[in-house]
């Protein structure tokens, strides 16, 4: 699957600098009806980091490659650090990233 994050930069011929401190603003432009929101806070260099989630998987303008699952996304994202993982405003963990687990959403 394509990122569909960074692929709505490129169709718009923006950068992430377009986007700096907007990546919850970026999220709302790439959902669907049918699409949640991932909120992470801390988020290793920002206070927090919002992303979305299409059909399970992350797609983050800041991450290369394809969308991957939240898991994945956590660890590259956080390592080891603790975190708190809300989905459309609702937490749905509160641990070390890496310790996430799928059946958490």
């Amino acid at each position: 699957p394509v990122n569909r994050a960074r692929q709505h930069l490129e169709r718009h011929g923006q950068t992430l600098d377009d986007w700096d401190g907007g990546c919850g603003e970026l999220a709302n432009e790439v959902i669907g009806p049918n699409d949640h929101i991932i909120h992470v806070e801390p988020a290793c260099l920002w206070k927090y980091h919002m992303v979305p989630l299409i059909d399970g998987l992350v797609h983050d303008a800041w991450c290369d490659g394809p969308p991957i699952p939240i898991k994945e996304w956590l660890i590259r994202l956080c390592g080891r650090d603790v975190v708190t993982v809300a989905v459309d405003g609702v937490d749905i963990y509160s641990g070390p990233a890496g310790d996430f687990e799928e059946d958490n959403k």
